[in-house]
């Protein structure tokens, strides 16, 4: 039975996984899409936290209460998202992509809340989403093929791959699930493993709320490449003072490689953990950006299962050595993000496929934004027109 809810929880979770930030980066402005669309990295940041929490207090329990109440506790969320679903409009560029152009334009407007009279700013968006979606729709095949058809889609792809291979090769879920072994192998007995556990929860999503309020400032090419190489260094150190004191009665030193295990969260969480979830979808076109999203999200998947089966086994065999993989793990994938990563912060999803050299139909929000002003004044001045015209006669 245990076997049987891992497998369709985590189905659940791998849809949840895909779906949620293609919805939060579809229905986000461009100005606030990184803070936006990192909400979702933010919430699984508080669940781990409360998971943790959780974990430690039932570790005082006796019995099968210990273990069923952190099993029974996960249909609370659950609930609260089947509820909530209910109040969610439907993505403005889905409807448009099936047609639906009055209920895209009421959602938009519905997105943007009370913006006075001046209703330029939810035309101009409503207008270059059609027009963009209109022309992929008449130059583009549905179907699987469609992602490897061009350049552009091939190199989206390679990018959306390379976020989420180095977001599980930075080491951070082998810390996350392994974490009280290493407490323990640095001395730590009883209870304190669990309690490090979660106060060590916890820092990732305070971490990640600096991330979140400076992401649409900072961009996220540059955000990853410095996060890689602090990432590096705190790894090197953790390693350093495992290698050096893990086996020492020096509790200074220990208490030190602890420290440098909650930094590593911390680091983390300024940056990957929350672009891994913006950067994939917003680079994405709408015809590709669900199939896209799956297949990079399913290499993120498949790595951290490999490092699920294959860090117990390391840590017996090689212990602190094994952080070496990650050290240079991260500083392969600071130098590739420097590399090749093209920045998107600020542009609208219609506005980045620019960036991959795709034609553009609407291709300044701004511009538009102005040109049905101008629009406007024209047609009010030709009413007034009209209008004296009557009167005189």
């Amino acid at each position: 039975m245990l076997i049987a809810g891992r497998i369709i929880g985590g189905f659940a979770v791998g849809m949840m996984n895909i779906t949620i930030p293609i919805y939060n980066s579809e229905i986000a402005p461009p100005s606030k899409r990184g803070m936006i669309a990192g909400l979702h990295a933010q919430f699984v940041g508080f669940g781990f936290a409360t998971a943790n929490w959780v974990g430690f207090g039932c570790s005082y329990a006796s019995g099968q209460f210990q273990w069923r109440f952190p099993l029974a506790f996960q249909c609370l969320p659950a609930i609260i998202v089947l509820i909530g679903i209910y109040f969610l409009p439907y993505s403005p560029r889905w409807l448009l992509e099936k047609e639906r152009d009055d209920e895209a334009i009421a959602v938009i407007k519905r997105l943007h809340g009370n913006i006075g009279e001046d209703d330029s700013v939810f035309r101009a968006e409503y207008t270059q989403m059609r027009e963009q979606i209109r022309f992929e729709k008449s130059v583009t095949n549905i179907g699987w093929g469609e992602v490897f058809r061009t350049p552009s889609n091939r190199k989206r792809l390679l990018l959306a791959v390379l976020v989420q291979v180095f977001t599980q090769l930075s080491g951070i879920n082998v810390v996350n699930y392994f974490q009280t072994d290493l407490y323990k192998s640095l001395g730590m007995t009883g209870h304190m493993p669990t309690l490090l556990a979660g106060v060590y929860g916890l820092v990732g999503p305070i971490a990640n709320l600096v991330c979140l309020w400076y992401v649409d400032t900072w961009g996220r090419k540059k955000t990853l490449w410095i996060t890689g190489l602090c990432m590096t260094v705190d790894m090197a150190l953790v390693m350093g003072l495992s290698g050096a004191y893990g086996s020492s009665d020096n509790v200074v030193a220990k208490g030190f490689t602890i420290a440098f295990i909650f930094c590593f969260t911390a680091i983390y969480s300024l940056g990957y953990n929350s672009i891994h979830y913006i950067y994939v979808p917003e680079i994405m076109t709408m015809a590709i950006r669900a199939k896209g999203s799956a297949m990079s999200i399913c290499c993120n998947v498949i790595i951290n299962i490999v490092f699920n089966q294959v860090s117990p086994i390391a840590f017996s065999e090689v212990g602190y050595k094994y952080y070496s993989l990650f050290i240079c793990t991260n500083l392969v994938g600071a130098v590739v993000v420097f590399l090749i990563f093209p920045e998107t912060k600020g542009k609208s999803l219609e506005e980045i496929a620019q960036i991959f050299g795709d034609e553009v139909i609407v291709a300044d929000l701004a511009k538009a934004e102005e040109k049905i002003r101008e629009n406007d004044v024209e047609e009010q001045e030709q009413v007034e027109e009209t209008t004296t015209h009557q009167k005189s006669m």
